[in-house]
């Protein structure tokens, strides 16, 4: 998480707050820079790729993909809702990128006492976290 003191010259993505709304069958956008494929290592191009959220708990949720997921290089990277809010950070998935990947859900760190919520609520008027 980083804290501006002054604004940086573009638009700071938006966080999820209270209820995300995410729901079963729901997609997700990861945006990254991980590998490609299993070993194939780092990149220097932005990715993205839409799947379905297939798990939910208060903290977490999953999404599962036969043929697509975030991957090596992408863990801390946003998971963003059709809105393009930012719904969850990238966790961890399977070993060979191919079956599932696990996100912390942002919105339970955001509710009062929670990690990120300590760092937005001391954000000085008008400055980007």
């Amino acid at each position: 998480m980083l804290r501006f003191v002054a604004p940086a010259g573009t638009s700071a993505v938006a966080v999820a707050t209270g209820n995300d709304g995410l729901s079963l069958g729901e997609t997700v956008q990861y945006v990254g820079f991980g590998e490609t494929s299993p070993n194939s290592g780092l990149n220097t191009n932005r990715y993205k790729v839409t799947v379905p959220t297939t798990s939910l708990t208060i903290s977490e949720f999953q999404s599962t993909s036969a043929s697509r997921n975030a991957c090596n290089g992408d863990i801390g990277g946003p998971a963003l809702n059709a809105s393009g809010v930012v719904v969850g950070t990238i966790a961890y998935g399977d070993l060979n990128c191919s079956n599932y990947t696990v996100n912390m859900r942002v919105s339970s760190e955001t509710a009062a006492g929670g990690f990120i919520s300590t760092y937005l609520s001391a954000a000085p008027d008008g400055a980007a976290v």
